[in-house]
Order: structure tokens, then sequence, then C-alpha cells
């Protein structure tokens, strides 16, 4: 994961290693819940120097726009290493 370039939008690479990484875990390490976050931020379009290109736009399949919401999600498992529940 920390070769895994963090952009705006949908992070196929993430969804992918989860998946690489879900197979590999006993069931109660599969255990987690989904929490989601919804926030208002202020719509703008502006150059990142950093990647090299405008940031701001939407970025959700079929839509299109200066983006005005940001939305998370967040994949949270129950078990931690050395801990139980």
């Amino acid at each position: 994961m920390q070769h895994t370039e963090f952009h705006s939008g949908v992070l196929s690479e993430v969804s992918a290693y989860l998946s690489i990484k879900g197979k590999s875990m006993c069931d109660e390490e599969r255990e987690c819940v989904l929490s989601v976050g919804e926030m208002s931020i202020k719509a703008a379009v502006e150059f990142d120097n950093r990647c090299g290109h405008f940031i701001g736009d939407v970025t959700l399949p079929e839509h299109s726009g200066v983006t005005t919401h940001a939305l998370v999600f967040m994949l949270v498992g129950f078990q931690h290493a050395g801990s139980k529940l």
C-alpha cells in the first residue's frame, strides 16, 4: 500500500488490494464496518502542482461539473493485532 498513489475519485487499486488481502484472512479478521461520511466543500477547480493536473471536478462515473461535496468510505476491522473484542 505504501506505493499506492491516492488521488480523488474511485481508488480501484485499493479495491484490488482489499480483495487480495481478504482472501488470506479468516472469518473473524474479515468482520468489519463500513463507515460513510460526507461534507460540503468549497466548489473550485485548481491546479495541483504535486500531481501535475487540475482537481475539483466530479469524479463519479456518469456525473460532471465542479465538486461541491466530498464522500469518504472507510472500512474498519473489529479485530486488531494482539487484542480481542
